[in-house]
């Protein structure tokens, strides 16, 4: 076996060891190599510190990483860690971690994060003695779509936020990478403004009906309930489920939403490791 780099693998075979290593996922990973492509880009994944096992140049095992500078320094993302099912339980694991680590700090990584199922024990246990620790608990949620919802009065669709949205603010938590703006790219976004102020809005991917963000400035909650904000991004969308994952466990939108019935399909742990 060997580790190196995904720089100068296609994306037809990174697709293709996908497949396989989520064949059998709790969570279906059916994605086209267009789907994977968007998310790759939607997430920042940059191949060239992504890491994969290599079984005499056959990819075998892989771990996707986004990469993203701010104000705390270069942080990276485990968008999608995998090995495929005939070559699991050798330890492939734990080689492509033990190289990521010290790629990472080479490319001045300050932290390495990731989502891994509550009920994965074997995944949480890989990454526990690799150094990462429990930060968060999300739950990840489910609705029916009203197919007669249509864009509330007062609101507009933007392809882009009003500058100065603080997210995490609006939303009561961090959004996850995957939730964050940064991810937003190809997303529907709705507006509230009251005068030139934005009071709320919500970002959703139209074709899968993923819900991304939905914000309320504090000031306004009590005026602008979060069943409006519901409304105005399933407007966005003609799919028959709005599903929101990464909504962090005990804040205020997931309170709401419990209050909106809302059906929970999940939880997932957040993990981090200071490199």
């Amino acid at each position: 076996m060997e580790y190196r780099t995904l720089e100068g693998v296609s994306i037809t075979d990174i697709h293709d060891a996908f497949v396989d290593a989520f064949g059998s996922y709790e969570v279906p990973m059916s994605l086209s190599v267009a789907e994977l492509s968007a998310i790759l880009d939607s997430r920042d994944v940059s191949l060239q510190l992504s890491v994969g096992c290599f079984d005499t140049d056959a990819l075998v095992g892989f771990v996707l990483v986004g990469v993203r500078d701010g104000a705390r320094g270069r942080v990276t993302y485990d968008a999608a860690t995998g090995v495929r099912q005939g070559h699991q339980s050798k330890g492939i694991g734990s080689g492509m971690l033990h190289a990521l680590w010290a790629q990472l700090r080479a490319a001045g990584a300050v932290s390495f994060q990731l989502e891994v199922l509550e009920n994965n024990s074997a995944a949480q246990t890989l990454y526990e003695r690799h150094g990462c620790t429990i930060t968060r608990r999300f739950v990840c949620v489910r609705t029916g779509r009203n197919p007669d919802h249509r864009l509330p009065e007062g609101w507009v669709v933007r392809t882009e936020l009003p500058e100065g949205i603080d997210e995490a603010m609006y939303n009561g938590y961090v959004p996850s990478w995957q939730q964050a703006i940064a991810s937003t790219r190809g997303a529907h976004i709705v507006v509230r403004t009251e005068g030139s102020v934005p009071v709320a809005y919500g970002i959703i991917q139209s074709t899968s009906g993923s819900v991304m963000q939905l914000g309320i400035h504090p000031d306004w909650r009590s005026t602008i309930p979060v069943a409006e904000v519901v409304q105005a991004v399933a407007s966005q969308t003609r799919a028959e489920l709005l599903r929101f994952v990464n909504v962090e466990a005990g804040s205020w939108m997931a309170d709401e939403l419990t209050e909106l019935r809302w059906e929970v399909f999940l939880y997932q742990y957040e993990m981090v490791k200071q490199l």
